[in-house]
């Protein structure tokens, strides 16, 4: 439904990107809700 990505940075210059996605979920017994998906990409280390 929609994207959020944000860019996690620490002072030492480490950096995450942690894209989300806000979604639509429908469980096998019919309930449905919205909610955030996210996942944490940590850059490789130095």
């Amino acid at each position: 439904m929609a994207f959020a990505p944000v860019l996690l940075a620490r002072r030492d210059g480490a950096t995450s990107r942690f894209p989300r996605a806000w979604c639509r979920f429908t469980a096998p017994d019919g309930r449905r809700g919205e909610g955030w998906t996210e996942w944490n990409q940590p850059d490789p280390p130095r």
